[in-house]
């Protein structure tokens, strides 16, 4: 039986493996030369593993929105996927939206300090 400190400290290593895997992410394509890319790339993983939802309606317990979303396509069809994939959607959405706008911030951050170098101003 699952009790509540067997839940909370698998939830708590679930996250901490999630954030191992995004920072191994990260190292392969670290090589990568467009950082808006990476982050963008690095963000959706993050938000496909850590994007909670019900596992059953009925019930408190909350899983991840991917594994609920690949369990309820493969055994009760594509028609009961939509549970799990809008907050997974929405999940991501949000991380597009969230990587646009670093990226923008970034490329005015750049054009900032290069035009401060150009005018012999320190930095």
């Amino acid at each position: 039986m699952l009790t509540l400190e067997n839940y909370q400290f698998t939830w708590q290593l679930y996250i901490l493996a999630s954030f191992g895997a995004v920072a191994v992410f990260w190292r392969m394509i670290s090589k990568l030369p467009w950082a808006g890319l990476k982050l963008l790339l690095c963000l959706s993983l993050a938000s496909l593993l850590l994007t909670p939802i019900q596992a059953d309606p009925e019930q408190a317990f909350l899983a991840p929105a991917f594994l609920v979303c690949a369990l309820e396509t493969i055994f009760e069809g594509t028609e009961s996927t939509a549970r799990a994939g809008i907050p997974l959607l929405v999940s991501w959405l949000g991380v597009l939206l969230l990587s646009v706008i670093l990226s923008i911030g970034y490329a005015l951050y750049r054009r900032y300090q290069l035009a401060r170098q150009k005018h012999g101003q320190s930095v």
